[in-house]
């Protein structure tokens, strides 16, 4: 039942067949081998390439849905993702993903080859919704816009047990993810015709290997040499922040405790008390843009400094080198590889 009592359209029960067994994955991949188009799909224990591991690859074609189990170091499977290499290696046939980039790291690493001749069903539905604000590009938000169906979010983080015997839910929600793709794609490509998009789609398709490189490899980072410049901010900013204690103290004696400055920087409320005693009676807020109009005042041009030397040590500080990656001893960022203006962007760090 959806909001408002109104009834929500569901996937259907997914017609599947679960392999654990590594003599069975030989007539499973003969079967795959006979289409020119399938559709991939990885459950993993978490989104880190180089610490978590694939548990189920999925592989869809026309009316079924192939559950590969690739845990082989367990009891639970004697499937082993190389068996798979026969069809996630070949470039004669068109795989149709949902954010491919995350699954070729994870095969990438794992498997060691990268997934070629692909169709992203996420690249494309960014491309349609460039310059469009608050249209989502998930697999769920797809569903949703092409088939009026609300997908289950629950399932998706329940693969973190590397060891768990999974239920039939878990089974369909990975079946599920290799049934409605070929569908998707079929409902998008009229519209990249009508758009011309053919060869845009193509670019972006194939950005997707070397942005996997971008990714996995990292980029490196001199701790030591990173310290001493991370120390002469500090100096920096110290330096300013004592030359601004010292301005608005003397126009406004009250503003010291103790001969300690009680001036808090980050309150813009008590800043802007302060900055009014120092004389500035027609300023009206503390935000950049108010500030930038008096930026030829001494207290103005240090604070906008302060502001910046804080903005470079919260950002690129000690915080920075904690995400360090462990196994490689690099700084892996997230690139995006199409925002709202049409460039990429990168997070979690932001470099």
């Amino acid at each position: 039942m959806g909001t408002f009592g109104v009834e929500q359209a569901s996937l259907p029960k997914p017609n599947y067949e679960y392999i654990n067994d590594g003599e069975d994955v030989g007539r499973a991949v003969g079967d795959i081998l006979k289409h020119n188009i399938i559709e991939v799909d990885t459950e993993t224990t978490g989104f880190d390439p180089y610490t978590k591991k694939i548990v189920l690859a999925q592989i869809g074609i026309p009316g079924k849905s192939y559950v590969f189990d690739v845990r082989n170091d367990t009891e639970r499977s004697s499937v082993h993702i190389d068996q798979l290499e026969p069809v996630l290696n070949n470039k004669n046939i068109l795989k149709i993903l949902q954010n491919a980039v995350f699954d070729m790291k994870m095969l990438k690493v794992q498997a060691g080859y990268y997934l070629e001749n692909i169709y992203d069903t996420m690249l494309v539905e960014q491309l349609f919704n460039l310059g469009r604000i608050g249209r989502g590009a998930k697999l769920s938000d797809i569903v949703l816009k092409y088939l009026g169906i609300v997908l289950p979010k629950e399932p998706a983080t329940t693969f973190k047990d590397y060891n768990q015997e999974y239920k039939p839910f878990q089974l369909e929600y990975a079946a599920n993810d290799v049934s409605i793709l070929t569908l998707i794609r079929d409902l998008q490509l009229p519209m990249i015709a009508s758009e011309g998009f053919e060869n845009v789609c193509r670019l972006e398709f194939e950005f997707t290997k070397p942005m996997c490189e971008m990714e996995l490899n990292g980029i490196t980072i001199d701790k030591d040499k990173w310290h001493i410049m991370m120390d002469d901010i500090e100096l920096n900013r110290a330096s300013e922040l004592a030359f601004i204690q010292k301005l608005l103290t003397d126009s406004c004696g009250k503003n010291v405790l103790f001969g300690v400055p009680v001036v808090n920087l980050d309150s813009p409320k008590q800043l802007l008390k302060a900055l009014k005693g120092y004389g500035l009676s027609n300023l009206d807020s503390t935000g950049v843009d108010a500030l930038k109009k008096y930026k030829d005042v001494p207290v103005i041009n240090s604070l906008l400094k302060f502001r910046k030397l804080n903005k470079l040590i919260s950002t690129y500080g000690e915080s920075l080198l904690d995400k360090i990656h462990p196994i490689t001893g690099r700084l892996h960022t997230r690139f995006r590889q199409m925002i709202q203006t049409g460039r990429m962007s990168s997070s979690a760090p932001n470099l």
